[in-house]
């Protein structure tokens, strides 16, 4: 019986790995997340932006 109990942990943690992503497949697809809309991180917004526009209260900045 155990055994049987081991092979269908095997095959659950089997299933598992089948879905699983590396860790650089990982950070690429949440690079490319971030990157899809104009927002103040990402890497391609004008500056000054609006996080940065408000000094002293207020916004972003402070956050930063």
């Amino acid at each position: 019986m155990k055994l049987e109990e081991q092979a269908k942990q095997l095959k659950e943690e089997l299933e598992v790995c089948k879905e699983a992503k590396t860790t650089s497949e990982a950070c690429e697809a949440l690079s490319e997340h971030a990157q899809k809309n104009t927002e103040p991180f990402t890497s391609d917004y004008a500056e000054p932006n609006e996080w940065h526009k408000s000094a002293g209260g207020g916004g972003g900045c402070n956050i930063l």
